[in-house]
């Protein structure tokens, strides 16, 4: 064998493989895995011990040449590598969830808060500060962060690392210490990422939706010609009076209240500090730079471009 002319990638040593390009050594599945792929060409792997003419066996050119790789006898298939996001989420789930406060009597304002969905409020009531109210937004961004990398149907999987941890089969410190391999129980999360799909959020969605809805409702009018009971109700941000005295019907008031909604919890799950994320969309809208229609139909990544 010409071994000037000959690029190897992959060599064996009894049972196992080492690849050059990535300075590791594989078991024999994993090699067929990475040749699957196209990672590896089969025609650059050789069998013969030729190749380390010196030495004449692979474990021994190792020790001599790499010896922060010198194989061991274990297979490195069952060493384990949960994914980073995943370990991610468990990093900040595990702080959240050291910081939940449970039992006690809440306030009637605290209750208010709950109903209409304002929890940052609710929580401020409950005695959390504002790094651990910061901490469970990190932790619902993350939690959308899941979902699109491997799809809605990860959310069941979410759930289930949860209750196993509240029964005590596995602790978030065993999924961050890859102490436990997630893939083996939940193997949705081996699947390849998503990255090229786009799957944007159902929130915005619906979101969208309604901005179609009234957009189309909208009925121009000039801000000289309106009476005193327009302008107060205009002042007083009275909208379902200011809506009645244009005209709209009770209907598209309603549809104009549920946008008004989704748009603060748009704001809420996907807004930063500083900066107004649907105000974003509807300047680029406006623009030209994509539609409504777009999001809703999955053509634009607006996380990426809003």
């Amino acid at each position: 064998m010409d071994r000037t002319t000959q690029l190897l990638e992959c060599y064996r040593s009894k049972d196992l493989w080492y690849d050059f390009d990535n300075n590791e050594v594989i078991t024999d599945a994993k090699l067929r895995k990475r040749i699957e792929k196209g990672l590896i060409d089969p025609r650059n792997v050789s069998a013969q011990p030729e190749i380390f003419p010196v030495f004449g066996n692979l474990r021994k050119a190792m020790a001599v040449w790499l010896p922060t790789l010198i194989l061991k006898e274990e297979s490195h298939e069952d060493k384990i590598h949960n994914p980073e996001l995943i370990k991610e989420w468990a990093r900040i789930a595990k702080v959240v969830r050291a910081a939940e406060k449970f039992g006690g009597e809440t306030t009637l304002e605290a209750d208010e808060a709950y109903d209409r969905g304002d929890w940052k409020t609710f929580s401020r009531l409950r005695g959390y500060t504002e790094e651990e109210i910061n901490d469970f937004e990190h932790l619902k961004k993350l939690h959308v962060k899941v979902l699109r990398e491997y799809g809605e149907e990860a959310d069941d999987s979410l759930f289930g690392i949860e209750h196993s941890i509240s029964e005590g089969d596995l602790t978030f410190d065993d999924i961050i210490n890859d102490k436990v391999d997630i893939i083996a129980d939940w193997p949705i999360f081996a699947k390849e990422s998503h990255e090229d799909e786009i799957h944007n959020p159902e929130l915005i969605k619906e979101w969208a939706r309604y901005v179609k809805i009234t957009d189309a409702a909208e009925k121009e009018s000039d801000p000289k010609e309106w009476s005193e009971e327009l302008r107060n109700a205009y002042e007083n941000e009275d909208y379902v009076t200011f809506s009645r005295l244009r005209g709209y019907t009770e209907e598209e008031i309603a549809d104009f209240g549920q946008m008004m909604k989704l748009t603060d919890e748009v704001e809420e799950t996907y807004g930063t500090p500083g900066e107004d994320f649907t105000m974003s969309i509807h300047y680029d809208v406006k623009m030209g730079e994509y539609t409504y229609d777009d999001i809703i139909n999955d053509k634009v990544d607006i996380l990426k471009v809003a």
